[in-house]
């Protein structure tokens, strides 16, 4: 109708939003340095900031960034220069990364230590080992862990003395791991647990491969001992119960290992559950040891 509305209260009747960024600009900071002659001769100089070391250099925000593309989400040099160049336009050299990496490595040290430390300080552990390529050749990544970290080694070896360097041996806890010779060597007070899952796996082998009988009542064991365990560690369950039903499975444990089979494959699974029947059965005694691997996997 033409009239004015100035005078007449707005009711809100909707509400519509949008989320942006602003465009990613480059902020370059210059620090002069200037020197002043006293009428006595000496010169006072000035100071850059302790972090500035070289003429022109990156910022702590890029490298950080950096550090995030290829540690976090396994970007190749190669597109990180890219994105920087089309992202924010920084030009930067894949040897000024592979810098930036290494220094943000070595800075890490100490808190490299801490998260292995902190992960030996708690009642178990798991361990495991795979293989990786490192300038085209077999490597193999080791991983430490348990529910307070992960601690990751990466080495050419697969023995007994990169667990050594890297874990050490003071370990007091219990530990859960594959049945790898160096991991069977590895320090731990309390115990070793076999991996529930690698073995299940390998009695499925021989079950499908020679119909091995022996196997497939090993693996029911195992089986009912992981749901048993669940029982047993409820708090209401009577502790000398628990003793007895634990000594129950390892002795139903000791009487399969007791018979003994040709079948080659059947033959040799049954040498190496004699030769660590102790850790097959080992998170039975524990409410919190998990008896897979699957964390570490």
């Amino acid at each position: 109708c033409g009239r004015s509305l100035s005078d007449l209260v707005a009711n809100l009747i909707a509400k519509r939003q949008e989320v942006d960024i602003p465009p990613i600009i480059p902020i370059l900071r210059e620090y002069q340095l200037f020197a002043i002659k006293c009428v006595c001769g000496h010169e006072n100089r000035g100071e850059f900031p302790e972090h500035i070391k070289a003429p022109m250099q990156l910022g702590l925000n890029i490298k950080s960034l950096i550090s995030y593309l290829t540690g976090r989400h396994w970007m190749p040099y190669e597109r990180v220069t890219i994105m920087a160049k089309d992202l924010f336009n920084c030009k930067i050299s894949q040897g000024s990364i592979d810098n930036i990496l290494e220094s943000f490595y070595q800075n890490g040290k100490g808190l490299h230590t801490q998260i292995r430390d902190g992960i030996k300080l708690q009642s178990w552990a798991g361990s495991d080992e795979t293989g990786t390529r490192v300038e085209g050749k077999r490597w193999w990544q080791w991983v430490w862990q348990n529910f307070l970290g992960s601690y990751y080694v990466i080495h050419d070896s697969r023995g007994y003395q990169v667990i050594k360097s890297a874990f050490g041996k003071d370990y007091q806890g219990r530990l859960v791991h594959d049945c790898l010779s160096a991991q069977n060597k590895t320090v731990a007070q309390k115990g070793h647990q076999l991996c529930h899952e690698h073995l299940k796996r390998d009695l499925e082998f021989v079950i499908e491969a020679e119909g091995s009988k022996w196997g497939y009542m090993v693996k029911r064991l195992l089986i009912r001992s992981e749901k048993a365990r669940d029982i047993i560690w409820q708090k209401e369950f009577d502790p000398r119960l628990r003793e007895r039903v634990i000594g129950d499975y390892y002795r139903q444990l000791s009487i399969l290992l007791s018979f003994d089979t040709s079948a080659i494959e059947t033959h040799k699974l049954w040498k190496r559950l004699m030769k660590h029947h102790d850790k097959v059965l080992f998170f039975m005694n524990s409410p919190d040891m998990p008896y897979h691997n699957n964390s570490s996997e």
